[in-house]
């Protein structure tokens, strides 16, 4: 029992009582089968998105806070969360209490508010140990920090999630944002594989997180297992045999706006960017303004984290000059000037063109992405550094 008069439920515990739950969850399915004119039908079983299909800059919504929004912040809902009202955020302290700063907070509090567009680590996550839980129609989104959360808060959010997978017949898509050395986001297609994953992760609470940035070379043999959208760049590839007879904006079509094209300059010395879409990777990651602001520019002085452009654009020379496409699994540390650091999880594909005059240029394809050959606990510990 905690200060606050709570039991701390071991770890140990919440897996036995998952596992319990996991098959009460198998008869209550059964119970919920829906029988019309003697036939017994049941909704389609969710399709499995690739967890890592949520942008970079998705990871910034509605996350800032003070520590006087919290110290200020009296309204509870008792030990767990009973009825969670959808679009609601939720905090959670080490006492497993749900402290709700909604629309009645914000009118009492009107000089303490919580600034959309924005995500940062502060207090609240490294200092106080609480969850932040935002309740969606369809997603829980749950923002913790690994290696100073609270038991009670994790406890009252592995109950809350074993709740809904349980309860509802309807499962919600589940947004794990954690923080381990930077902001890392998963996203599961039921509330007991984000469970067993909020689990592992809990393991690592006394691991020391690296700023690692892990680059796994995959073989072209085995590019059916990658992203839809990574196969058809390839497929589009081979099928013009690498040449671009009318110009990327006339070949390509509508990839084009996904990807980034690179070339030499007028001296053939630094490879520059010859286009950027605006819905690339990149483009999403950097704003809108960054696919204009980086045509004629070199490719690894288009953002602040040095070190990072350094290493991910090092392969780009090589793929110009062998003519040979390349096909990565990228989990990297990454953190711009002013902002919260955070994982960046992708597959990547560099493809070599030439124009009907033979110049070589380079695209570059890049997909979130969470199905990866390099785990990430391990590209995200010293191991991988």
């Amino acid at each position: 029992m905690n200060g606050a008069g709570n039991f701390h439920v071991p770890k140990a515990v919440v897996r036995l009582y998952h596992m319990l739950h996991t098959l009460a969850v198998q008869y209550i399915r059964y119970l919920n089968l829906k029988c019309f004119s003697g036939s017994c039908s049941r909704k389609a079983p969710s399709q499995t998105r690739d967890i890592g299909e949520i942008f970079p800059s998705e990871l910034r919504r509605n996350s800032a806070y003070s520590l006087r929004d919290i110290q200020g912040g009296t309204n509870t809902v008792g030990q767990a969360a009973k009825n969670i009202e959808n679009d609601i955020t939720w905090w959670i302290d080490d006492g497993g209490r749900w402290l709700n700063f909604g629309a009645e907070y914000a009118n009492r509090f009107p000089e303490c508010y919580f600034p959309k567009g924005e995500h940062r680590h502060g207090p609240a996550f490294d200092m106080l140990g609480m969850v932040k839980v935002t309740d969606y129609p369809r997603l829980i989104d749950v923002h913790w920090d690994i290696r100073h959360v609270t038991p009670g808060a994790l406890d009252a959010v592995l109950n809350h999630l074993i709740r809904l997978d349980i309860v509802r017949n309807e499962k919600p898509m589940i947004a794990l944002k954690f923080f381990f050395g930077a902001w890392n986001s998963e996203l599961y297609d039921s509330p007991d594989k984000a469970v067993d994953r909020i689990l592992e992760l809990s393991e690592y609470a006394d691991v020391t997180p690296s700023n690692a940035i892990t680059i796994a070379n995959v073989d072209l043999d085995r590019i059916g297992y990658s992203h839809p959208l990574v196969r058809e760049f390839y497929d589009r590839w081979r099928a013009m045999d690498g040449i671009l007879e009318s110009g990327p904006s006339g070949d390509l079509g509508g990839l084009k706006d996904r990807s980034l094209i690179l070339g030499l300059d007028s001296l053939d010395e630094r490879l520059i960017y010859r286009s950027a879409g605006k819905n690339s990777m990149a483009g999403h990651l950097l704003g809108s303004d960054w696919p204009f602001e980086v045509l004629g520019m070199e490719v690894d002085r288009c953002n602040s984290d040095d070190e990072y452009e350094s290493e991910v654009c090092s392969d780009y020379p090589d793929v110009l000059v062998s003519g040979e496409p390349r096909l990565d699994h990228i989990r990297a540390f990454f953190q711009l000037d002013g902002d919260d650091p955070m994982w960046l999880n992708y597959q990547r594909l560099l493809l070599p063109w030439k124009t009907r005059s033979g110049e070589p240029l380079v695209m570059c394809f890049s997909q979130p992405s969470q199905t990866l050959e390099v785990p990430f606990l391990e590209a995200a510990t010293e191991e991988a550094a």
